[in-house]
């Protein structure tokens, strides 16, 4: 069994039938759930590059991340600077 973590944006577009045709085909199989994870440690790195987010998406990279899950997600910008400095891995981030 693998595990996934929902950004609500997919998790809303899944519920209501809206997810795109490549996104649903990724997910199909997968078990989805939350995490927990190190949110100052996250946050304070992407502070000192200049870059610091919003704790709603620092909270969600914190919870892939301690947690070794990927992220699926429609708000790639958002997610974006994590993948390239923190090793988040995000669902879809290479086919857009």
């Amino acid at each position: 069994m693998s595990f996934v973590v929902l950004d609500t944006d997919v998790a809303s577009g899944s519920l209501r039938g809206r997810l795109d045709d490549p996104l649903r085909a990724r997910l199909t199989g997968e078990t989805f759930g939350p995490g927990s994870g190190p949110l100052g440690r996250t946050a304070g790195r992407a502070e000192r590059r200049g870059r610091p987010r919003p704790v709603n998406d620092t909270w969600i990279t914190a919870c892939c991340l301690v947690r070794d899950l990927p992220l699926a997600t429609l708000n790639l910008k958002d997610f974006r600077d994590f993948a390239d400095h923190d090793g988040l891995r995000v669902i879809g981030i290479n086919e857009r």
